[in-house]
């Protein structure tokens, strides 16, 4: 069963988010990825001795995530 929930993130803007592997790939990929994006940001963070606080971290991610994406779409296209 895929169940999606959506949360709101510091941006304002609202997405959904993946509530279990069950769901399409694409969903749990941008999910996972954006994981990642918060380890590297907690990383540096603990390098810097600074403090990330929940809602941060998810508009870095978000934000990283969107220009990665916007990135590949222009990679491809410029392929073609």
């Amino acid at each position: 069963m895929v169940t999606k929930t959506s949360r709101r993130l510091h941006s304002g803007h609202v997405i959904a988010t993946a509530a279990n592997k069950g769901t399409s790939r694409g969903d749990y990929s941008d999910t996972a990825n954006e994981s990642e994006v918060r380890k590297i940001c907690l990383e540096a963070a603990n390098k810097t001795n600074q403090n990330l606080d929940k809602e941060a971290l998810d508009l870095i991610a978000e934000l990283v995530w969107k220009k990665l994406r916007s990135l590949s779409q222009d990679l491809e296209h410029f392929a073609k």
